[in-house]
């Protein structure tokens, strides 16, 4: 990036939700501003492409959570700084466009990047020559959205443009952000909007906007404890966060009495075929026992948190449909010569899934 003096950098940090840390690595790449930046979910790496240092610049670097290494690839873009890019999570690629190219030309090829390698993509239209025009992928339409930028100085663009792997196409909206460059674009994938704030036109804007056909309803999400475990101390499950839908929805496991912990997730704590909840479960050998939740899904993995703790972790779908909805969650664990039966289990968490 650029700072106020204005130098260029190549230095590397990290947020990790509450503070960021400077991260040293063996190698990297040379100082830049306006370089392409992606995550690859499929290779769990941060992929950067070009950018303006000494001179126009067309390299690829990968970030591992480690180092950097740079990657090699034939065809590769030509040199180029503020490109749009958006990584297709359907198709699991990168998506590049635009940008200023050699000699201040304006550019407007389309390119993606699998992970390994650039190819050069020939639609039948485009959104023509653009750079600083930000761009996000948008999971409930699946394509990748672009919207403004600079065609040249001083002028700048308000179209939204979407492209959907195989070609591009302008969108039309009854009302629009007003024309800018240099915005934050970014997809939240648990309301299905496309959000956009501020920017620049001959100055700084502030406004937010929201893109998405039929947003879903705000719902608020919950997590609570309900019924008791068994064991000697009683096998505890408790929330940690609430089960906002696009997150990881988390618990804690105390007291098991052996590192063989599981968990399930019921649609009801009323009703398990053929019987009601609660269910004593002495007929299988765990007197003292109740199962508190239907358990539709079982054997879902618990790991070790810390020695005496182990934490489960679900992926809550972004499906807005489920926004609203309740499940039971319940934990078990191998309990040596506790019961006939060996198994011990928790107390029931209820999720009810939220957008926030």
């Amino acid at each position: 990036v650029i700072n106020s003096s204005p130098v260029q950098l190549n230095d590397l940090w990290e947020f990790d939700g509450i503070n960021w840390s400077s991260i040293s690595t063996v190698a990297q790449p040379t100082s830049r501003s306006s370089p392409s930046m992606w995550f690859d979910s499929a290779s769990g790496r941060v992929l950067m492409f070009g950018g303006l240092g000494v001179g126009y610049l067309n390299d690829t670097w990968a970030y591992d959570g480690v180092d950097w290494i740079q990657l090699s690839s034939s065809p590769t873009p030509p040199a180029r700084y503020g490109a749009s890019v958006a990584y297709d999570e359907s198709r699991g690629k990168a998506v590049m466009y635009g940008g200023v190219g050699g000699s201040g030309v304006y550019l407007s090829d389309t390119w993606e990047h699998d992970g390994s390698g650039w190819t050069l993509m020939a639609p039948t239209t485009n959104p023509g020559p653009i750079y600083y025009s930000p761009m996000t992928y948008d999971a409930a339409r699946s394509v990748c959205m672009l919207f403004g930028g600079s065609r040249s100085p001083g002028n700048r663009s308000n179209e939204t443009w979407v492209y959907d792997g195989v070609d591009w196409s302008m969108l039309t909206t009854t009302v629009s952000p007003s024309a800018r460059s240099l915005h934050g674009l970014v997809y939240d994938s648990a309301r299905q909007q496309a959000v956009l704030f501020g920017g620049r036109t001959a100055g700084y804007l502030s406004d937010t906007w929201e893109y998405g056909a039929n947003p879903p309803t705000s719902t608020p999400s919950f997590a609570s404890m309900y019924g008791v475990g068994c064991g000697s101390p009683s096998l505890t499950f408790s929330p940690i966060n609430n089960p906002v839908l696009g997150t990881q929805g988390q618990a804690l496991v105390t007291y098991a009495p052996s590192p063989f912990v599981g968990a399930a997730i019921g649609a009801s704590d009323t009703f398990a075929f053929p019987v009601a909840l609660p269910y004593e479960l002495s007929p299988v050998g765990m007197p003292g026992c109740f199962l508190l939740s239907s358990s539709e899904i079982l054997g879902l993995p618990v790991t070790v948190a810390t020695g005496s703790t182990q934490l489960f972790s679900f992926t809550i779908p972004s499906t807005s449909t489920l926004a609203g909805q309740d499940f039971y969650l319940q934990a078990y664990a191998v309990a040596p010569a506790y019961n006939p039966a060996q198994v011990v289990v928790s107390n029931g968490i209820k999720w009810t899934l939220g957008t926030y």
